[in-house]
């Protein structure tokens, strides 16, 4: 028998190691497996996989000009705030919906903000949820909706201030 072409084991599995942006889902949930089961990293392959699926939401947001770029960002909120939820890291998850609420409320962005508003899988991780945060549902409510509020408001005053000035130039 001739021993030279002898095959080579196979791995049966391989750890991800980076969250794409073909399917950043699908990475980030390995990602994750494989930090929980203990493979090759653990804590810091978790934090790895956050860190990089934070990345690939602003890329799509920045880069995504069609709506099936835009749901992929949606997807992918919703994958983060799942395995959040799942691995008591919701404050982290709360900071990063709120840099999203900053950057992405107001200007060419600002649909991207309106589809995760949209979204209940997409809110701020709760009290209900990880009994180490303080926010409540109702405080996540309003944080979904607080700048629309405010931004009314501010719209309506300055409607008022206008007609002001047009009353001292007469």
């Amino acid at each position: 028998m001739d021993t030279s072409l002898k095959q080579q084991p196979v791995a049966s599995s391989t750890t991800t190691r980076k969250v794409g942006s073909i399917d950043p889902v699908s990475d980030f949930q390995a990602m994750m497996a494989s930090a929980i089961a203990g493979d090759e990293g653990g804590p810091e392959l978790a934090d790895l996989a956050v860190q990089q699926m934070q990345a690939v939401i602003h890329t799509l947001v920045r880069k995504g000009t069609t709506s099936s770029l835009r749901a992929k960002a949606v997807s992918c909120v919703k994958a983060l705030r799942a395995a959040s939820v799942a691995h008591i890291m919701g404050q982290r998850y709360n900071d990063f919906l709120a840099v999203m609420k900053a950057k992405y409320q107001r200007g060419d962005n600002s649909d991207i903000w309106e589809m995760v508003m949209g979204e209940k899988g997409t809110w701020p991780i709760t009290s209900e949820d990880d009994a180490s945060l303080s926010m409540t549902p109702e405080s996540a409510a309003e944080f979904m909706k607080a700048e629309e509020v405010k931004q009314e408001e501010e719209e309506a005053e300055e409607e008022a201030g206008d007609d002001d000035d047009l009353d001292d130039m007469a």
